[in-house]
């Protein structure tokens, strides 16, 4: 505060007090520049653990181990995959649409799909009777809610490290395309 109100007075053309052309020079040192945050990156998990994801179970059905393996095939980050509709899906060209207000750069994303992650939308489509293009594709038990991050990061502990995040599956993707292709 010292500092800032000796800044405002120097500056002022106002006759020096006792002296000093600052009256508050020398009496406390400016603040030191704020360090800039270091960005500390997502825990992964080693991209084998991720093989076990077939195997997921959890005490509310398997929807949320079939996100986790769908988070683990795409890459995307959870509000991406969790929010899905039916309608951003083209399933004969293997291609899924995420629109830009649900993406972080605001711009709309096209997601290749695997065999493995049209097999999961495929059962998830023939558990529903006949879903409309708006139902979310991963629907939590209460109706129009999504599946939790807990209930997910939960069946990924089951796999994976206990301080393992969804998030982190980004990272472990990164690993393995790097390593493996």
């Amino acid at each position: 505060v010292a500092h800032r109100i000796g800044a405002r007075l120097g500056g002022l053309g106002r006759p020096p007090l006792r002296g000093k052309s600052r009256p508050l020079e020398g009496s406390v040192e400016p603040p030191a520049p704020a360090a800039a945050p270091r960005c500390q990156g997502q825990k992964s998990c080693r991209y084998s653990l991720c093989r076990r994801s077939c195997i997921v179970r959890s005490g509310h059905g398997n929807d949320d181990g079939q996100l986790l393996r769908f988070i683990m095939l795409t890459a995307v980050r959870f509000n991406e995959a969790a929010k899905a509709t039916w309608s951003e899906f083209n399933l004969d060209a293997a291609v899924w649409t995420i629109p830009g207000e649900r993406m972080k750069m605001r711009e709309p994303h096209r997601v290749p799909l695997t065999d493995a992650a049209l097999e999961i939308l495929a059962a998830l489509k023939s558990d529903k009777p006949k879903p409309k293009p708006n139902d979310l594709v991963f629907a939590g038990q209460t109706p129009g809610k999504t599946i939790s991050d807990t209930a997910v990061r939960k069946a990924l502990r089951k796999i994976g490290p206990a301080d393992a995040d969804t998030h982190g599956l980004r990272s472990t993707f990164r690993d393995w395309s790097a390593e493996q292709t």
